[in-house]
């Protein structure tokens, strides 16, 4: 097989394993009222800088649409997970940081996705992971240049 056929069958692998995350993120938090688009949203909050961040940083770090992020930052602001805050450096552009109710939703998910984490873990060499994260982080940035 080609390089680029290897490459076109990892791609449609990855759109597959995508699915199958948010699937199961999806009934992994379902419990504590949360879905895989919330508990995205919820984690790049946290691990922002500061705790704060905007509906564009929050869309580049995940990877999905502004939209897609807007949409879900409204229902959590519903929720009373997030607070909306002034930018001061771009008054068109909110900052978005966790309540304390959206700190507690986010430490019960990763709670129940570090026991989920080790299982999936398991029977994969560290080796195999590493080269995994190198291949992705790889075409990230190719996929950015093109």
């Amino acid at each position: 097989m080609k390089k680029d056929d290897i490459l076109t069958q990892i791609m449609l692998e990855v759109f597959k394993t995508n699915g199958m995350l948010l699937s199961a993120g999806n009934s992994l938090v379902n419990p504590i009222n949360l879905n895989s688009a919330r508990w995205q949203v919820l984690g790049a909050i946290a691990l922002s800088k500061d705790g704060i961040t905007t509906v564009p940083g929050i869309a580049r770090m995940m990877g999905i649409t502004r939209q897609g992020v807007q949409k879900t930052i409204n229902l959590l602001q519903e929720e009373q997970r997030v607070i909306r805050d002034v930018n001061p450096r771009d008054a068109r552009t909110p900052l978005y940081r966790l309540t304390d109710a959206g700190k507690e939703a986010y430490a019960q998910a990763e709670q129940l996705h570090l026991p989920w984490v080790d299982a999936l873990s398991q029977d994969i060499c560290i080796d195999k992971l590493r080269n995994t994260l190198d291949v992705l982080r790889t075409l990230q940035k190719k996929i950015v240049n093109v």
